[in-house]
Parts: structure tokens; sequence; C-alpha cells
């Protein structure tokens, strides 16, 4: 008998009764197809509408480049293998979305930038002399490649909208939707360089708050064609000779202040409709843009306090959206320094600590602010032993804001030997000092979770996929369990309960609870799937293509119908004569990682 798990209140079966016994599930058989409309009981949650849950994620903050960079050292890592040779090779960006996803990840973000950086001393030396954030290959072609031996984990590439057109762009991520399965999301970013601007034919770089107006007007007609096809525009029945329907295909003829584009799409729809979207500004014009279209948010971790007013900040620009709190998950960038113990952890702290005072590493950060003024001051000129100047420039503002910030009342020296990007949350220890450590502190913010930024070489991919995720997900566990009732839970939060741990059929998605909520593609032929898992799919059915004219979309508010079959669960409808029928759907995109946490 398949188990249920904890939140399956209520059973109805075909013929109108209802069960508050599980053990109804046994009655399936070959030979029969029971319906079963599953009711998911109310989770205990905060003030804010999340559970006790945190998210993982992974930024790669240097794209598809050079890796060799460490921390560590301010210099080549020892641990960076042949990365100096071969980065131009998928295998680094393969294994690390493989270990992952083995970890229980729920995405990866990959960062991109248009230009080789020149600005400070007035040269590409620095540039090219230690790998600056270039060379650089367009990441869009790796993004497949990430997803093959992997099921689950998406993964999220940068685009520009100051320099890819609304109508590339949106046939681009349709594009990779489907060669990912419906695991790709799009970092929607502004460019913050006069170097990228003038590699498309422009002068400069439009200014900080134009740009954003423009990326909201980019955002508008790229959701025009990405709507342009109806759903069911696809005809699926075999029956019928036409494939799809012109009447369902509209021509959004798009006109705004910056960007025209007729339409519609030239592809159909892929398995999530339009990619997840991601956003990365925490300026005030980025929080709005978040707000708006953002379903995950990258965030800076300056404090504990800054912490939950960053995320109350978004809740309330949210609403006059009409969108809520948990329709954007904000994730928290953090660098662990782990060790087999805490004092071992301690000792490579000191020793990072030693390392970013030499001069080298005081060379390294000063051109990172350049690059953050986007190439509108050339900190090479500034005074080491004086206050810190307060220049913003054009590029990351609330990344130089943050840290001028942290640095009144000390010279530029002291503020960069001092000043750690991502933070001063001091997540250093042993896996499971950290793990403890991260659900303190999300339970404290309320929320969400946290990107994690190492630098990457498969020395800091084992640490984090094999040291720290587990005890994470254990931390995460009982953080859950202190916050919410476990009869009210509506699904698991422990690897040892998971009904598949050993069912080589499930792959990663059994591994953990963030993997437990695992795009599950159930169509023509679904895969072993228990009541929990439907469960746990419940209200976020995203219907995808319907595979018959006239098929009405299964009300989901409050559960899931779905039948047995030979194969496993399936999600089913009702035709206009009230029969059965599949509905050939995306069931649970990997953003319900993010969604039902």
């Amino acid at each position: 008998m398949l188990p249920v798990r904890p939140g399956i209140t209520r059973i109805t079966t075909q013929d109108g009764r209802e069960h508050d016994d599980p053990a109804i599930l046994a009655l399936r058989d070959r030979n029969q197809c029971l319906v079963y409309k599953v009711q998911r009981s109310s989770r205990g949650v905060n003030a804010e509408g999340d559970s006790g849950m945190f998210h993982l994620g992974w930024f790669l903050g240097s794209g598809y480049s050079l890796q060799w960079w460490s921390r560590d050292s301010w210099s080549g890592s020892p641990w960076a293998g042949s990365n100096r040779w071969d980065w131009t090779k998928p295998d680094m960006y393969v294994d690390l979305a493989a270990s992952l996803e083995r970890g229980g990840f729920d995405y990866i973000l990959v960062e991109d930038t248009l230009m080789l950086e020149d600005t400070y001393r007035g040269s590409l030396e620095p540039t090219l002399a230690h790998g600056h954030m270039g060379p650089k290959n367009d990441p869009v072609p790796l993004i497949p490649l990430m997803t093959q031996r992997t099921k689950h984990i998406g993964v999220a590439v940068t685009l520009s909208t100051s320099f890819y057109h609304p109508y590339h762009a949106a046939r681009t991520m349709t594009t990779l939707d489907h060669l990912t399965g419906g695991r790709v999301g799009l970092n929607v970013v502004t460019s913050v360089s006069h170097r990228s601007a003038q590699n498309f034919g422009l002068d400069q770089h439009y200014r900080h708050a134009e740009r954003y107006r423009m990326a909201h007007e980019w955002m508008d007609a790229a959701n025009a064609l990405w709507e342009s096809w109806e759903p069911d525009a696809v005809n699926t029945d075999e029956l019928v000779e036409v494939y799809a329907d012109h009447t369902k295909v509209h021509v959004p003829n798009f006109e705004g202040e910056y960007y025209r584009t007729r339409g519609p799409l030239s592809t159909i729809p892929g398995p999530q409709g339009k990619p997840v979207i991601v956003q990365a500004g925490n300026s005030d014009p980025g929080r709005e843009l978040a707000a708006r279209y953002a379903e995950t948010m990258l965030a800076h971790s300056t404090s504990i306090e800054w912490m939950k007013a960053f995320r109350a900040d978004i809740h309330r620009r949210m609403e006059k959206y009409g969108r809520k709190p948990s329709e954007c998950k904000v994730m928290f960038l953090i660098d662990p320094i782990l060790g087999d113990s805490d004092a071992i952890a301690r000792e490579r702290q000191k020793d990072m600590h030693a390392a970013a005072s030499t001069p080298e590493a005081i060379e390294d950060q000063l051109w990172g602010l350049t690059y953050s003024t986007g190439g509108e001051y050339d900190f090479s000129q500034a005074d080491l032993d004086a206050p810190v100047a307060d220049i913003v420039g054009n590029g990351e503002t609330s990344t130089l804001r943050a840290f001028i910030q942290r640095a009144e009342g000390k010279t530029l020296r002291e503020a960069l030997t001092s000043y750690r990007m991502h933070g001063a949350l001091d997540f250093c220890g042993s896996p499971d000092t950290v793990a403890a450590m991260m659900g303190e502190v999300m339970a404290e913010v309320g929320g969400d979770g946290f990107l994690l930024s190492p630098s990457v070489t498969r020395r800091h991919i084992a640490e984090i996929a094999d040291g720290l995720a587990p005890p994470c997900a254990a931390a995460d566990s009982s953080a859950t369990a202190t916050t919410t009732p476990h009869s009210e839970r509506t699904f698991s939060t422990s690897r040892a309960s998971d009904h598949h741990l050993n069912d080589p059929q499930e792959g990663i998605g059994a591994l953990g609870r963030r993997s437990q909520l695992v795009r599950t593609q159930l169509n023509a032929s679904p895969g072993p799937m228990d009541a929990g898992r439907a469960e746990r799919v419940g209200e976020h059915v995203s219907p995808g293509l319907v595979p018959r004219r006239g098929l009405r979309r299964t009300a989901l508010e409050s559960g899931l119908v779905v039948r047995f079959s030979v194969g496993g669960l399936e999600p089913v409808g009702l035709d206009e004569a009230g029969h059965v029928c599949r509905l050939g759907c995306v069931v649970g995109a990997w953003w319900l990682r993010l969604h039902l946490g």
C-alpha cells in the first residue's frame, strides 16, 4: 500500500463518497481506474504566508568564464584543476548541476556580462591577467547541457533588457524551455557598463533610472509574446489533421516608448508557458521591477535586520501589483567557510582574512569597485589611506551604496580589507554548525532561502553538495517542525521518510526536502508517484497543452484531481460529456520548489 503523507485529509472516490481512510488507495489494480480528489489541509505558516522551510540556490557569479580565481589566496586556486585551460568546455558546469541536484538545490543562477572591462588603469591588462569577469562565453548554449545529467534542478540564464530585443529573448527562452524540459529561468538585468553599451553601438549606457523604465516595458513586450499562443492552440489529438488552431494564436502588436514587436512568437509555448523570472537588482528601481515581475530574486545579506527589512519592503511593493508575498522568493547571498571541524574552519578563515590584506587582493577589489561604477570612475586613482569617497556611478548602485555605508569611519584600505561582499553574517564552521546557523537566521528573517556563491572548484562543490547540503536538510526539517505542527504539513521534510529513497526510478527527486518538490511530468507515460507527491503539486498545476478540443481545465483551488493507472498517478480532467480524460500537461515546474516552500 502506498503511504499517504501528512496534509491529506480527505479522499473522494468516483462514486462521490468521501473517505478519510488512506487505505482506500490500496484498491487500485490493473483492471481498475479509480479517480480521487486529494484534499490538502492548510499548512502552518507565519504571518507572511511562508512555512519554516528555506531554499538553496547557487549563484555562478563569474558566469561561463574562468573559474580559477580563489578567495583563499587571491590568485590562481590550487584546486582549480585544468579549468584555466578547459573552462570553455561544459564539464565543470555539468558536474556542478549534477552535484547540486544531489544536494537538493532548487536552482543555479548563471551570471553574464557583455564586455571586457578596461576602465581600471585604462587598460585590459588587470582584467585579462587575473581573469576578472572575462574572457566569457555566451551562457545560453550551456544551459541545456547543464540539464542533460539532471532531472529536476532549475537553471536561470542572464539576459540584458538593454541589449537583447524582447522578441529575440522571448524566442530564445522558449526554445530553452523546450530543451530543458521546463527547467529554465530568466535572470532579467539591465547591464552596468558603458563598455557593454559601446559593443552594441551606443556611445554610453543608458542612465540607471531610464534603463529600469526600459526593463518594465521590455517585460511587458516579452510577456505579450509568450502569451500570443493560447495554451491549447496545438492540437495533440492524432485523429485531427490540423496541427494548431490559428484562431488561438494572436498578434500582440506591442508598441511602447522603447520597444516594438509585432508577434506572434514563432514557436509553440514551452512546458512552463514562460520562464521563471529572476531579478538581481537591489536598488529602488530594481526592487520595483522584482516586485512586479520576479518569482525569485537575489539580495545581499548585510545583517539580519537588513534582510528582514528588505524582504518586508519587497512584499509591500508586491501588494500594489496584486501579488502575494509567496509569489517571489527572496534568496540571500552568502559565502560560507567550511571545515571538517569548527576549529579547522576558523583557521581557514584566518588565512583568508590575511590573504585579503595583501596588495594583490586590494588591487583586485579596487578593480571590482571600478566595475561597479559602470566604468565611470577608476579606483586605481583613489587614495587608499583617505576616507571612502561617496562615488556610486551608473552601474551596480546598490552594491556601492552598501560598501560606502559599511565603510563609514574607515579609510579605503581598511574598508577593502574588512569588507565582505556577501554581508557580515559569519557563516563559518563545520557543515553541521553552518547549517544550524543558516536555519536560525532564516527562522529569524522569516524566509525564503540562500544563494551560495563560492568560487567554483570541485573542492567547493563537494563541500557544499556533500558536506553542507545534508545537515541543511535536517536543520530545515527541524525548523519546520518547530514552527509548523507536523499534522498540518503537506509534505515530508526529512530524507529518511521519503518513500522513494531507494527507488532508482525516482532518481534525485527522492533525496531531500527541496528535491521532493520536483518538476514532475505526468503525461502519456506517467512515472511512479505516490499520494504524497500528488498532494504536493496540489494547487500549482500549469495546464500546458490540452489534448482535446472542448476540454475544461480542472478547478484545482481545493485540490488536485488524479487517477491511478498502471504507471502511477496522472492528472485528469473532464470532457464536455463528463468523461474522464488525460490532461497532456506538466505538473509542478521546477519553480514549485520555490512556491510550495
